[in-house]
């Protein structure tokens, strides 16, 4: 629980580097619960470094029944300086028809809203699929 509403886990994703995992959450008891995206470290063995998230990123409305989180597997030249971005995720939304492009930077820990996307006609997919 944080707060006075209840959550529950959705995705686990790795970075693309293998030193940090996102996770998803998403509102158990009330659409009002917005829900969020936390990165947490890992050790050279792959467990947790800390049971404490280094970040999150709240997601300004529920996510509905999904909160999908997929991390892209492709590089490129917005994505591959060590001290900069080097991870895009999605974080969908079912109940709003949101699609919400997340950045990830492990210089400074930092997750960011790079875009957001509404579908048209009130589509609500549960997922999307990066293509390279």
């Amino acid at each position: 629980m944080r707060g006075k509403f209840a959550y529950r886990s959705n995705t686990v994703r790795p970075s693309r580097d293998g030193a940090f995992v996102f996770t998803s959450t998403r509102g158990w008891n009330s659409t009002d619960a917005n829900d969020s995206v936390a990165a947490f470290a890992l050790n050279e063995t792959g467990c947790l470094e800390h049971e404490k998230a280094v970040t999150f990123f709240e997601a300004q409305l529920t996510l509905g029944s999904a909160g999908g989180l997929r991390t892209a597997f492709w590089t490129n030249s917005t994505n591959t300086d060590p001290c900069g971005l080097t991870d895009y995720m999605y974080l969908s939304d079912t109940l709003e028809g949101t699609m919400f492009i997340l950045g990830w930077t492990p210089s400074n820990q930092t997750l960011q809203l790079i875009s957001t996307y509404q579908y048209p006609d009130h589509s609500t997919p549960y997922e999307a699929t990066w293509l390279d």
